[in-house]
């Protein structure tokens, strides 16, 4: 598949498109079927667990609509308890409409890859676990952090000295959906005003260099502060084609809840050979809670190592292990307890559509 300069430089665009059967193609439509299933088994604390790792399908259709312009859109559904007796399975995770112009750039709406994804997405590579300590997953649907609810969006990239730089644009309007008949919000609710996302990275060669912000206001009850997340990060080489290193810093306010700050880091190094993938990762996630007479809300908020091995037995076939160290938490739980944590080992599978 030729890669337009506008695709190949903006990874959000390409996330989730590892593996697709093509129902339809008559050279001007396309419409295709794609995701995973994947499962695992964890074993750790005296306990054996067998879960879904975030298995998903998606439908995509793509037209070329003449003069340059081309649709792209995708709906995709992720699957819960998938191992188990849960007939409410399915959640939405993407839906959104795009076109785009090689020179013109890229216009989307609907829930999509976000923005802020765009740069924090260099160290989220390996199967077993993803970017937790990057402020990706934090209420990331309305804060627009990982897939962002009802999104407008514009990219575009260029060439520029020998590279690529590329920026996404994006913007997410009011969400008033928790407040009570007298205007106040609700207990544990939130209030979203509008939410503005921007992101710019370079690439040069294997390297890529980006940043990402996104910022808005939100009520958790006591009035509206300011709520907003930033990364930076860098990777080189790609991950599975032999050596990878990638990291990334992240730092926000209020987005773990209100009057907290928080910063959080992710390293990986990766070294791809044959049809085996061996890797190393690193995530430490730490908040400082602003507000006195709180308890539990200061220290280190997330903090793990792995290292994994996935075998490409076929292109759609990758099972995987790893083996993963939880360092215990300065936080508490909701009842005010210390958080202790098992190292635990995983062995699963991936089976992509």
């Amino acid at each position: 598949m030729k890669k337009t300069l506008l695709a190949a430089a903006i990874p959000a665009l390409l996330i989730a498109n590892a593996s697709a059967v093509e129902l339809y193609d008559d050279g001007k439509n396309s419409f295709a079927i794609g995701g995973h299933m994947t499962l695992q088994t964890e074993i750790g604390g005296g306990d054996t667990e067998v879960t879904g790792n975030s298995p998903r399908i998606n439908f995509s259709w793509n037209s070329d609509l003449g003069n340059g312009f081309k649709l792209d859109s995708r709906v995709e559904w992720g699957m819960t308890d998938v191992t188990g007796d849960d007939s409410d399975v399915l959640f939405n995770r993407l839906g959104y409409i795009g076109v785009g112009h090689d020179t013109f750039g890229r216009l989307s709406i609907g829930k999509q890859w976000s923005a802020y994804n765009n740069a924090s997405g260099a160290t989220d590579t390996s199967i077993v676990i993803s970017s937790d300590a990057l402020h990706t997953y934090d209420d990331h649907g309305n804060l627009g952090l990982g897939r962002a609810n009802e999104a407008i969006q514009y990219s575009n990239a260029f060439g520029l000295a020998g590279g690529k730089l590329d920026f996404v644009a994006q913007y997410q309007g009011t969400n008033s959906g928790d407040r009570d008949d007298d205007g106040n919000v609700v207990e544990g609710g939130k209030d979203y005003d509008d939410r503005y996302s921007f992101a710019t990275g370079y690439a040069f060669g294997d390297t890529r260099i980006a940043y990402a912000l996104s910022t808005g206001d939100v009520d958790y009850g006591a009035g509206f502060v300011k709520t907003q997340a930033q990364v930076v990060s860098a990777k080189w080489g790609n991950y599975g084609d032999g050596l990878h290193i990638a990291g990334a810093y992240s730092w926000a306010e209020n987005v773990r809840g209100a009057d907290i700050d928080s910063q959080g880091y992710e390293a990986v190094v990766a070294y791809g050979t044959g049809n085996l993938t061996y890797a190393v990762k690193h995530q430490y996630l730490k908040q400082d809670d602003q507000r006195d007479g709180r308890t539990g809300m200061d220290g280190t908020a997330f903090n793990q190592s792995f290292a994994t091995v996935e075998w490409n037995v076929a292109a759609n076939f990758v099972p995987y292990a790893a083996y993963v160290v939880e360092h215990d938490l300065d936080i508490l739980d909701s009842d005010q307890n210390p958080i202790d944590n098992d190292n635990r080992f995983i062995l699963g599978a991936r089976i992509y559509f």
